[in-house]
């Protein structure tokens, strides 16, 4: 079966980007409930902190997005997940958890996962600037802005839509 045949099952498009890679699906769960049909191949990251999502600005893409990046020989997900905010935005997360899992078609055709997950930034340290990203920005997760990767922008909107979701479905206790 070719690359192009292999994404041919996923006929809704959820977002697309400037260069032609599509987000696919977006599978929120438990990582054991999570279908495994492309290679995992990255980690992105969902950080949020009392100014809303964290973003960075990629250089090479020139948009802002969420941390994450590529999976590590001998790395975890979650190990990837930690080392790229860090490389990426100079902070440092708590609490991180994988909440699911998204599947791409890159614009060459290929099929890739990435888990995903959530964090939270509990002090803001300064940010420097290096050959990836050249700046961060706290974004509300509702507005739209110029330069905001629009899979990126889709994947924010899951996630929280599941987590406010959840939050809702817990037992109040009564005492």
């Amino acid at each position: 079966m070719s690359d192009d045949d292999q994404g041919r099952g996923h006929g809704v498009v959820l977002a697309t980007d400037s260069h032609g890679n599509e987000l696919l699906t977006v599978e929120l769960g438990p990582p054991a409930h999570i279908a495994a049909e492309a290679p995992l191949t990255g980690a992105l990251v969902v950080v949020t902190g009392v100014h809303g999502v964290l973003l960075v600005h990629d250089v090479w893409r020139d948009q802002w997005e969420l941390t994450g990046g590529g999976i590590e020989d001998g790395e975890s997900s979650m190990q990837a997940a930690q080392r790229e905010v860090w490389e990426e935005s100079g902070q440092r997360v708590s609490r991180l958890e994988q909440v699911g899992r998204a599947m791409f078609r890159l614009s060459a055709g290929r099929l890739e996962r990435a888990d995903l997950f959530t964090g939270t930034v509990q002090r803001i340290l300064p940010f420097t600037g290096n050959d990836e990203t050249d700046a961060i920005r706290w974004w509300d997760g509702r507005s739209e802005f110029d330069g905001l990767g629009p899979i990126d922008a889709e994947l924010v909107r899951q996630v929280r839509r599941d987590l406010k979701g959840i939050s809702r479905r817990r037992p109040q206790s009564n005492g």
